[in-house]
């Protein structure tokens, strides 16, 4: 299950809202302190108090009181498979189609028993169902829940009669899960088996904030589900233990993200109670006497053992709220989570934050940017893939070099486009390897200081490093190759401390000149030519640029056969958009350069894979303390920033 959209009205700061879109993976909501963040969460977990909005436009005089109730609407995306589950072996009511409407895919709904069976396995054989509901909390207590598609949009369901009641199927599974029991008959709308879903869904909603719960200690028992609230987190984890390598895996993950956390187990306590013991030693050690109980640490290491729980043991996707997680992880900390928590891509992760470590780390799938003006929030939607929203995005959180804030070490490259295509061929093309506390970010100008000076670059990037204030460590540098000699190279290497590769090919543009990637790409631009592009297209203008001298390097000779490697990928691209779109679009490195490798990582991924072999032995050299390890001249860059 997921939140595919949400919106509330009449709760706390929120007086109208216009509802907003969720995706599965990251999603941010940010905005300034008391803008409604927590609010917000609140809402989204649908167990809420009811505090109707108070504003000028609600309590217009004082002494009044406002009189619309707290709202909230959700729609959840649920899968058969879960449906299957939650339906157990029990059996629902489901409304029935209009008689003698025509439902698409089905036909005609005449209400006969060989009809209805029919529909219910149509139905039924659906793979994903979309519930919309919703919740009124009164003012002076008590809540109301009605489904706001009786249909799940898939038919239209029959209207209530004049007593309220309502036509349904009686539908269920089998335990072999086949579908089973199919009757018609009337019955109350509250007693729709939607809305009995709803609820069930609602409480496996989890939500985490930097409140100390008393998540150490609990009684015992033999249930394996975390509850919402994760109070019953040294039950699940004692359960967890009987299944040794998935326990020591989760302990794994907490020491990725807290190395002083080196193992967590659980013992019992007096009067049938459990707790969770945290070992600041390895557990070869067997100095449990050393181990400190989970109550008297503090409350990251408890948020993160049961998002990490949820995350591993959930057998469908789950929604995950965590509000302001800077509050109770250091940024090292948050960077380490959210790239395990990419590791498990299928559960929804809505985040509230105002950090830029947060954001920039989860790489989100939808940022909502939240105003308050007037004792009212208001909310906006950012396209993370559009500039002028992003100049807004920016402004509200102030990300500057805050970015790498918490890094443990950076990978510099030649500009923006390697710093965000090198993190999605990293983990599309090496099983989705993580980056661990490397941030991998491109080189901003500053002044005179260009990729083409780069004792300048390698002066500057280390002296702040060595300051330990402003950046973390640099791990390596990744510049294009360029019409630099062997010799001048293994010059720059040597200035930069050893800590320099370049790509295999010219700049990372060289990598990109695939026809059918190329073709694609610029056939999805809106006015880009009014007739499609083909990839023959494309490989006849490449054939005419690859035996022009004027595009290769004086210095360096080039086989016909190795013309890609030589070639000037970025000048070729800048021509090939210009002839035609007809100079209607001019080639963006930062905008075309990452669309073209996207595309790529669809359709012919192995064309990146120099890039992630260099990338992975990067990174395994960091953590294996030998940072020469990697195999040759496999590296990844492309322009500054600023082009």
């Amino acid at each position: 299950m997921y939140i595919k959209e949400f919106e509330v009205r009449s709760y706390k700061s929120y007086g109208e809202s216009t509802p907003v879109k969720f995706k599965p993976g990251f999603n941010i909501i940010t905005g300034q302190n008391s803008a409604g963040k927590t609010a917000l969460l609140e809402a989204l977990t649908m167990r809420f108090d009811s505090h109707p909005h108070r504003s000028e436009k609600t309590v217009p005089a004082p002494g009044g009181n406002p009189i619309e109730p707290s709202f909230a609407r959700a729609t959840f995306t649920v899968s058969r498979e879960e449906l299957r589950f939650l339906f157990g072996n029990q059996k629902r009511l489901i409304p029935r189609p209009a008689l003698n409407s025509i439902v698409e895919g089905f036909g005609n709904f005449d209400g006969s028993d060989p009809r209805t069976q029919e529909f219910a396995d149509w139905l039924m054989s659906h793979e994903v169902f979309n519930l919309k509901f919703n919740i009124t909390k009164a003012i002076g207590g008590g809540e109301t829940w009605q489904v706001d598609n009786p249909n799940v949009g898939l038919y239209d369901a029959e209207s209530p009669g004049g007593n309220g009641n309502q036509w349904f199927i009686q539908v269920g599974f089998d335990p072999s899960g086949r579908f089973t029991g199919v009757a018609v008959g009337q019955a109350d709308q509250a007693n729709s088996g939607w809305l009995t879903l709803a609820r069930q869904l609602t409480a496996t909603i989890y939500r985490f904030n930097a409140e100390r719960f008393s998540l150490g200690q609990c009684p015992f028992g033999h249930n394996a589900i975390l509850t919402s609230n994760a109070g019953n987190l040294p039950e699940v984890m004692n359960c967890l233990q009987a299944n040794t390598q998935k326990f020591l895996q989760l302990v794994s993950h907490v020491h990725e993200i807290m190395p002083q956390v080196h193992h967590v187990s659980v013992r019992p306590l007096q009067a049938n109670q459990l707790e969770i013991l945290v070992w600041p030693l390895e557990a070869e050690t067997t100095r449990i006497d050393l181990a400190v109980p989970l109550n008297q640490c503090g409350s990251g290491i408890g948020q993160v053992l049961a998002i990490l729980y949820v995350v591993m043991e959930s057998h469908f996707p789950q929604t995950i709220i965590v509000d302001e997680p800077q509050s109770f992880l250091h940024p090292g900390a948050i960077r380490k989570l959210i790239e395990i928590l990419k590791l498990y891509p299928q559960h929804q992760y809505i985040f509230a934050t105002h950090s830029p470590t947060v954001i920039t780390a989860s790489d989100p799938a939808t940022l909502i940017v939240m105003k308050q003006f007037r004792g009212e929030t208001t909310l906006t939607s950012i396209d993370i893939n559009n500039r002028n929203d992003l100049r807004t995005y920016l402004a509200e959180i102030g990300a500057r070099l805050q970015d790498v804030f918490g890094a443990d070490d950076v990978l510099w490259v030649e500009g923006q486009t390697e710093e965000l295509c090198f993190p999605k061929i990293l983990r599309q093309l090496t099983e989705k390897k993580s980056l661990m506390g490397t941030a991998i970010l491109g080189i901003r100008q500053v002044g005179d200081l260009s990729s083409k000076d780069a004792e300048k670059v390698f002066s500057l990037y280390q002296r702040l490093s060595d300051s330990g204030s402003l950046l973390p460590p640099v791990l390596s540098f990744i510049l294009d190759r360029e019409c630099l000699t062997e010799a001048q190279k293994r010059e720059l290497n040597t200035r930069s401390g050893g800590k320099t590769k370049f790509l295999a090919r010219r700049m990372y543009e060289n990598y990109l000149l695939d026809a059918q990637a190329i073709s694609s790409t610029v056939n999805e631009i809106a006015d880009f030519n009014p007739i499609p592009i083909t990839p023959e297209q494309v490989t006849t203008f490449l054939d005419g640029k690859r035996t022009n001298p004027s595009y290769f390097c004086s210095n360096i000779v080039t086989a016909a056969e190795n013309w890609i490697d030589g070639i000037d990928g970025a000048r070729v691209l800048r021509e090939l958009f210009a002839h035609f779109s007809e100079n209607r679009e001019s080639f963006s490195k930062t905008k075309h350069s990452v669309a073209i490798t996207e595309t790529l990582l669809k359709t012919n991924p192995e064309a990146l894979r120099e890039i992630a072999e260099l990338l992975t032995a990067i990174i395994d050299g960091k953590q294996a303390n030998t940072s020469q390890t990697a195999a040759a001249v496999v590296t990844a860059a492309v322009a500054p920033a600023t082009s």
